[in-house]
């Protein structure tokens, strides 16, 4: 845990960076404390440019809980941020664990609000000091960190993932979300393997013949989009239950029996869900600023079934002519530094030849949006979860385009849709930055800090926990000697 001297900054609800994150810490405590079906260790360590241990390896019970929280709320705010040792002294810690408890499952959460300030800063370099043991879950604290570290701390092996806490306010829901997940886990190391035919794959914007998932959690329904090169494609899905080796083997669904009127299958809101997810991929790498990048010239689109759909995969009220390709370039256009309204009036004026690849960019998403809400409105789906959550997709890339914010927020929102988790960042203010565009059509914002779309009730249950009030000094005495009562 982060306890440089940036944790000391205050949040719109007046409290510190430092306030809320020892008060999420400590909701945690006491639900371990409370659930005495589990056996639960934990082991907390602060960081600056020193290493310091506030809680050594110790399992949770109700008897000590009261101890764990003073120790807790003894940290402060102190020096500069030194990633590398943090994450030095966390793969020691995780390794001398495993030695003497070889049955444990590990899993390492690591939080910081800013960026390297001591030690080596290199992402490249901090991402191979990231434990192979265990699960290692990066979060980052805010919206004044280094995208780029988390981002490579995050993918640093296949047992990695990163969150973005938007809204401090909400730290309690993310870390509520990641111990569902960590809890309640049905199937570990779980993998999709494809014969005749290929699943997509969010974080290489491609179509796999395999894709690593991790972890499957009970009461989670998860959909994948999976493309078919010939009638006998099947999917093996393996994985690791109760130590015990797992896989099953999925054949493709037989063809639908003749009836007398159409039995369709719509796929429509899935398709469009795949759109979303390739075109959030396409912008992250064009957030990325790599002047030779294929996102937006020479991607292989994605293939179309022989001789139309078939009935099982009808979809209606769709035009299968639309194209959303976007034209060939080789040289990303400047940052507009404009108004917005002037933008959009210029872009408007200027013939498509003429427009930098972010113009163009930005129309067709701005298109693909319309078509969207338009589909929404014709299928009276204008409230439904998903389809609002991938709207909010493209709006926040749209707005996010060309200003200081557009790598963090594009990627935040392609890990939360591709991940399809619980928590989703929506807070990040746009209307303060001069040059974030609107999109031609328009749209409300969903300000909701979780997607109803991926919900379940055991992960709402957690996240609830993990973001109680926070309770005066007094009440909080009184909680715990009701626990140690």
């Amino acid at each position: 845990m982060d306890c440089s001297g940036s944790m000391s900054d205050r949040c719109k609800d007046g409290r510190t960076k430092m306030d809320h994150t020892q008060h999420t810490l400590n909701n945690m405590l006491r639900f371990f404390a409370e659930n005495e079906e589990a056996t639960i260790f934990v082991q907390v360590s602060a960081f600056d440019d020193k290493i310091h241990e506030i809680i050594p390896t110790t399992e949770v019970t109700k008897a000590n809980i009261s101890e764990l929280v003073f120790a807790v709320n003894k940290m402060y705010p102190m020096q500069s941020t030194n990633i590398e040792l943090a994450l030095q002294d966390a793969a020691s810690a995780i390794n001398t664990h495993l030695f003497t408890h070889p049955d444990h499952a590990v899993s390492h959460i690591f939080m910081t609000d800013g960026d390297a300030t001591a030690g080596n800063t290199s992402a490249d370099y901090l991402a191979t000091l990231v434990s192979v043991n265990g699960s290692n879950t990066f979060i980052a604290f805010g919206l004044s960190h280094s995208v780029e570290t988390m981002l490579k701390l995050g993918s640093a092996n296949k047992n990695s993932s990163n969150w973005l806490i938007d809204q401090l306010e909400n730290a309690g829901l993310v870390y509520g979300e990641i111990l569902n997940n960590e809890l309640f886990k049905v199937l570990d190391q779980v993998e999709i393997e494809m014969t005749n035919g290929v699943v997509y794959d969010y974080k290489k914007g491609e179509f796999v013949n395999k894709l690593y998932i991790g972890n499957l959690i009970t009461e989670v329904k998860k959909v994948y989009h999976v493309f078919a090169l010939d009638d006998e494609v099947s999917a093996k899905i393996s994985g690791i239950k109760a130590l015990e080796l797992f896989s099953d083997v999925a054949d493709c669904l037989p063809n639908l029996q003749e009836e007398d009127n159409i039995v369709p299958c719509d796929l429509t809101d899935q398709y469009f869900r795949l759109r979303t997810q390739q075109f959030m991929f396409e912008a992250k790498d064009f957030a990325v600023g790599l002047s030779d990048s294929q996102f937006l010239f020479g991607q292989t689109p994605m293939p179309r079934l022989d001789g139309g759909l078939k009935r099982q995969n009808a979809i209606p009220n769709f035009n299968d002519e639309d194209d959303f390709s976007v034209a060939a370039s080789k040289t990303p256009g400047p940052l507009c530094l404009k108004n917005p309204r002037e933008l959009e009036e210029e872009e408007e004026a200027v013939p498509i030849q003429t427009q930098s690849p972010m113009q163009i960019f930005r129309k067709t998403l701005g298109d693909f949006l319309e078509i969207m809400k338009k589909y929404m409105k014709d299928q009276n789906k204008e409230e439904d979860p998903l389809m609002v959550g991938l709207c909010d997709d493209i709006y926040l890339t749209i707005r996010s385009l060309g200003t200081f914010r557009q790598k963090m927020c594009i990627a935040a929102r392609e890990t939360s849709q591709g991940r399809q988790q619980c928590y989703n960042v929506s807070d990040f203010d746009f209307d303060s930055i001069p040059m974030a565009p609107r999109p031609p059509v328009g749209h409300t914002m969903s300000r909701a800090a979780t997607n109803v779309a991926y919900q379940t009730p055991s992960a709402i249950k957690l996240m609830r926990t993990c973001s109680a009030p926070m309770k005066s000094h007094r009440e909080s005495d009184d909680d715990e000697q009701d626990l140690n009562a």
